[in-house]
């Protein structure tokens, strides 16, 4: 509390707004919920004094019900004005719009503005949009297009979708190929899903449960259940790698606390 009521007494308006934020990320990041529900105070003053990083984070605290409870409404009025600004506020307003049909539109534009700055996520959420008719008219071939150039600046989750329209042949000629590539892409980027399908694609393959495990591995620390699960099955069947029922005991227990459900069959 010191620290923000001397930031409060900073005369210039910009380092104050500056020195406000600071502390308030400070209290939201190692705070309990009372210093949070400070911190929404103070990122509103450093809002007044000029900082749309200070609208963003708030924004981010009323969404995700930190210091207070839930308030979407408050959370999109705090992003709409982050974004006039921030690229990056607009790519989340803008996708958080879009899951509305009423609002899609505008999250469609929100969404171009931001790749009109060099937001690569802008480009993946835009194809997104494009490939479902969200906002507009369904138009395959562009949010392809679209979700290859999000693909190629590094987004991982684009470069997955982008495998799977490559293997689905959505929006262009089908090429399997160029959807193993991609999929290895965003696997080596550490995206658990891109993961789990290389893992499962060399499992697939005579002799290949050597370089799935690997993967099946990375998958599960990113967060995926499923894959924890199939290597507690690889080491209970213990047919490509060593029977060992403790190192599948410990498996089952990962992919448990992932949410995984075993069934008895």
């Amino acid at each position: 509390m010191g620290e923000a009521l001397a930031a409060l007494d900073i005369a210039d308006r910009d380092a104050r707004a500056s020195r406000l934020f600071v502390v308030a990320a400070q209290l939201a990041l190692h705070g309990d919920e009372v210093a949070v529900a400070e911190a929404r105070i103070f990122l509103a003053q450093a809002w007044d004094d000029g900082s749309p990083y200070a609208a963003f984070e708030l924004a981010m605290l009323f969404l995700a019900g930190r210091g207070g409870p839930v308030d979407t409404a408050e959370g999109l009025r705090w992003l709409e004005r982050a974004a006039a600004t921030l690229p990056v506020a607009a790519v989340t307003l803008g996708g958080a719009l879009l899951l509305d049909p009423e609002t899609a539109a505008e999250g469609v534009g929100w969404l171009r503005r931001a790749a009109a700055a060099g937001e690569a996520g802008a480009f993946w959420l835009l194809g997104a949009a494009q490939l479902r008719g969200l906002g507009g008219r369904a138009d395959p071939a562009g949010g392809r297009m679209l979700i290859k150039a999000a693909a190629e600046q590094g987004i991982a989750e684009a470069q997955l979708e982008l495998a799977q329209l490559y293997a689905a042949g959505i929006g262009g000629a089908r090429d399997e190929a160029a959807a193993v590539r991609w999929e290895r892409v965003a696997a080596e980027s550490g995206n658990a899903v891109a993961c789990l399908r290389v893992a499962q694609r060399e499992a697939a393959r005579p002799g290949g449960v050597a370089l799935a495990i690997p993967w099946f591995e990375r998958a599960a620390a990113a967060g995926s259940p499923e894959a924890a699960a199939d290597l507690a099955a690889l080491y209970l069947k213990g047919e490509d790698v060593p029977y060992e029922p403790d190192v599948a005991e410990r498996w089952m227990s990962r992919a448990r606390e992932l949410g995984w459900s075993f069934e008895i069959r």
